[in-house]
């Protein structure tokens, strides 16, 4: 029993050793940093810093290419302290970039022992681009006045939430469920109504953006039409939405990025630690 109590005691004693030698206070501040650009995708460290238990920045995602650029996996992201890698915690989330937009994400490490160290390696991952332009998948025309709630096709499903016709104007709102296992485009500004006389009116929303969902997701659009009343009397006309092009599908691609080295800025860790 003593020789136990004797071992727990040195134990503890040369872990709180160990800790004493660490400068729990001091924040090691580092360069912001160009890590990798390819495709037209760029990547950069801003305002990396260490303590003793974490090191952290914001990893900016600047999309200047033609396509949609997917950051899923932030733990696939790696923090290189000399021969010690950490990677963020596993954590659900979506960030779509559009052509000619970035994001920003703060990722962090914990759990490490080297984080006040001089540089660090980091290497991106989890990092994925797609076509604007997926592969069309057909819908069937949509009858108005409705007689159906609910219609599937390909790994499509659509449900009607809302209704309003007037003389002028008729305004539709779905929910579409995407069930594939690619990327879903839902493009609502190229749907059109279609009168009885064959004439073809496009969505009054004609800026809306293309959504983007995964499997299992779904999202909500609006379809506003309006046509002249004495053309017809939307209120009570027989219609039909064409949906034209608005239902495609993608694939992901991954974008494979170099690593660069995250160094310290010697003159503002000196100030900022006085």
């Amino acid at each position: 029993m003593k020789k136990i109590s004797l071992s727990f005691v040195l134990l503890v004693y040369v872990s709180a050793m160990l800790f004493c030698q660490i400068d729990t206070k001091k924040t090691i501040f580092y360069h912001n940093t160009l890590i990798s650009e390819k495709e037209g995708i760029k990547l950069m460290a801003k305002n990396p810093i260490s303590k003793f238990n974490y090191s952290k920045f914001e990893l900016i995602i600047e999309n200047n290419s033609d396509f949609f650029v997917l950051f899923s996996k932030p733990e696939k992201c790696i923090f290189k302290f000399g021969s010690e890698k950490k990677s963020p915690s596993p954590k659900r989330i979506r960030k779509i970039i559009r052509p000619e937009r970035k994001i920003s994400p703060t990722l962090k490490v914990t759990g490490g022992s080297n984080f006040l160290i001089e540089k660090y390696e980091f290497i991106p991952g989890g990092i994925f681009k797609f076509s604007q332009e997926g592969e069309i998948t057909e819908a069937p025309d949509f009858h108005l006045p409705a007689n159906k709630n609910e219609f599937s096709f390909g790994d499509f499903k659509v449900r009607i939430l809302k209704i309003k016709k007037e003389t002028k104007e008729t305004v539709v709102q779905f929910k579409c469920t995407y069930n594939g296992d690619k990327i879903a485009l839902i493009s609502p500004s190229k749907t059109v109504i279609k009168t009885k006389d064959g004439r073809e009116w496009a969505n009054h929303r004609a800026k809306d953006k293309t959504k983007v969902i995964m499997k299992n997701e779904d999202v909500k659009i609006k379809l506003v039409f309006k046509i002249p009343g004495k053309i017809v009397d939307m209120q009570f006309a027989e219609m039909d939405i064409l949906w034209k092009n608005t239902f495609s599908e993608t694939e992901l691609i991954q974008v494979d990025f170099d690593s660069n080295f995250i160094k310290i800025d010697p003159v503002k860790t000196a100030e900022k630690n006085k």
